[in-house]
């Protein structure tokens, strides 16, 4: 794992569980704690990653479901509904805490769920970014679809994508 200069961490797969108190802080501000938690949480083909600093404190989080793209983001895209190729997975609860933001964590835990999709044949990551995480997406190899739409409770969002391949 590529580690930040002057940041140490280490990406494990945890249970959701453990994640739950960073989403609720950093993606549900001011809602109750139990909006952290999401349908697809303990579906049995889920996985939640985590960023672990060196005292072992999360400082990053991320999940990813088998959900295929919505009719909504395939109906932008060149293709169409026709374009739908399965493998799809969505990644949701993306959170580092505050302090260790622009360190590359985000980046190593979609590393990480990037190689556990790839061992499940998987060939899309998807996801809804916050506006003003687009870039950050973009700079992480995902294709903005579409329009920016309202996403409840946290406002305006886009459907991002980036087709995998294996590495070889």
């Amino acid at each position: 794992m590529k580690k930040p200069e002057g940041v140490s961490f280490e990406i494990r797969q945890v249970e959701v569980s453990d994640l739950l108190p960073l989403r609720a802080k950093y993606l549900r501000q001011g809602l109750p704690p139990e909006s952290a938690s999401y349908a697809e949480d303990t579906a049995p083909t889920s996985l939640h990653f985590a960023a672990l600093s060196f005292e072992q404190q999360i400082v990053g989080c991320l999940s990813i479901f088998t959900e295929p793209r919505p009719i909504e983001l395939l109906r932008q895209l060149p293709g169409g509904i026709d374009e739908e190729i399965g493998g799809e997975f969505r990644i949701r609860g993306v959170a580092t805490a505050s302090q260790f933001r622009s360190k590359g964590i985000a980046r190593a835990l979609i590393s990480a769920a990037e190689f556990k999709v790839l061992e499940r044949d998987g060939r899309v990551l998807w996801c809804t970014a916050r506006t003003p995480a687009v870039g950050f997406w973009q700079s992480a190899g995902f294709e903005r679809i579409g329009e920016e739409f309202d996403m409840q409770p946290n406002g305006p969002h886009f459907y991002m994508q980036r087709e995998i391949q294996p590495r070889t």
